[in-house]
């Protein structure tokens, strides 16, 4: 009699959940083996994401920042030194919009 190993289910991922999972993984502070083994994800896998990550343009990558109680209220300023671009946010303006402009800012392209 033999025993055979169950079979493991491939997951697949939306880039936005790779996206997160690369985000959590950072802000972790874990080492790549210990994140894994507490996600459940293989090891090859993370490694072939963080490879992607890196191979992708900096400057279409977005960071989600939490502004303070009230800065929503006062316009806002978003600085782009490497390529010396200043964008200037009016109050209100929504943030997909911003990610847009900032997007096709990119520097270096």
């Amino acid at each position: 009699m033999q025993l055979q190993k169950p079979e493991k289910q491939r997951r697949h991922r939306s880039a936005e959940e790779r996206a997160q999972v690369l985000a959590e993984y950072r802000a972790s502070g874990k080492t790549q083996k210990q994140f894994c083994l507490d996600r459940g994800i293989a090891l090859p896998t993370l490694t072939l994401w963080l490879g992607k990550s890196r191979r992708e343009p900096t400057a279409s990558r977005l960071i989600e920042v939490a502004m303070p109680n009230g800065a929503a209220q006062a316009p806002m300023e978003v600085l782009l030194p490497e390529c010396g671009i200043i964008v200037r946010l009016g109050v209100g303006v929504p943030a997909n919009w911003v990610g847009q402009v900032i997007r096709a800012l990119r520097c270096g392209d």
